[in-house]
């Protein structure tokens, strides 16, 4: 629990028809303790269905449940439903309870509490639903705030909903898309470059990976030893432009990298590594042409 970082005197008196705000007597529910599991939901079910409303009306706002206020602004304190005072054990063990079950409507909260005159307020604070998606109650009833009360969502506000969460997928394939382009782009860069070295480097007789190269190799090939370290620096420049896509694409620049290919044979397999990232590209802007963000 955190000590209140807003204007706690402002906050309690706020308006419940503001919406952002609904006060309770007691952690313990509107009414007293039962040994019952079915009647204790039910006895603090008004707090879940509040909660609900509440993060279904302000989307991605905070929102609050006070606790030991009364509807006219005095503070109670720790109390039960009949206002006798709450041991601090009874206290947290009802904290701890509205905890999860809020949280079994997919309501997080982060718990604060204030002092005044020897009674302490406690404060659950949470956030509104986020665009395309809502909280329903845990036997699923969809609810709203409207001056200070709780209603039903008719269907036009569910069906807005629904349309802002096929929006935001709309957008979240348009930007995947795009993503992949750029991916795509930054290979073509990587493969070109490796055409350019490979053009060089065939010249001059084959030789492996640098790591593989003797010091016989390094003095026979001293003359021309730039050429081939450029040629496998493109190579794995290719290996790493790769990273991000699904192994699936681009089998050939996949086999070259995979292969460690000198520049004479690799020279082979660059017209299939080129036309596969040509085809790839041309994919890739239909893709973005047919969604629309």
């Amino acid at each position: 629990m955190a000590e209140f970082e807003l204007d706690v005197a402002t906050l309690l008196r706020t308006e419940e028809h503001s919406g952002r705000v609904e006060r309770k007597l007691s952690l313990m529910g509107s009414r007293k303790a039962t040994d019952s599991r079915g009647e204790e939901r039910r006895r603090i079910k008004t707090i879940l269905e509040a909660a609900v409303a509440m993060g279904n009306s302000l989307p991605g706002e905070s929102v609050y449940l006070i606790f030991g206020q009364r509807d006219d602004g005095t503070i109670a304190g720790e109390v039960d439903p009949d206002g006798y005072s709450l041991t601090p054990e009874q206290a947290k063990s009802a904290r701890d309870r509205l905890t999860d079950l809020l949280m079994q409507v997919g309501i997080a909260v982060s718990w604060h509490s204030r002092s005044e005159n020897s009674r302490r307020v406690w404060i659950a604070q949470f956030i509104g639903r986020r665009r395309g998606f809502w909280y329903t109650t845990a036997d699923g009833a969809i609810l709203v705030r409207s001056g200070g009360r709780t209603y039903p969502a008719d269907p036009n506000t569910v069906a807005g909903w629904v349309a802002e969460r096929l929006e935001m997928t709309s957008r979240s394939r348009h930007d995947a898309a795009i993503d992949r382009l750029h991916l795509l782009q930054e290979v073509g860069e990587a493969i070109a470059a490796f055409e350019d070295a490979t053009a060089a480097a065939a010249l001059d007789a084959p030789l492996g990976p640098p790591s593989s190269w003797t010091v016989m190799d390094r003095v026979a090939l001293a003359p021309v030893e730039k050429r081939w370290l450029d040629y496998w620096s493109a190579l794995r420049g290719v290996d790493r432009s790769l990273v991000g896509l699904v192994d699936t694409v681009l089998p050939t620049s996949r086999q070259l990298v995979r292969e460690q290919r000198p520049p004479l044979t690799a020279k082979d397999l660059l017209p299939a590594a080129t036309a596969e990232l040509r085809q790839a590209l041309e994919l890739a802007h239909a893709d973005i042409n047919r969604i629309n963000p």
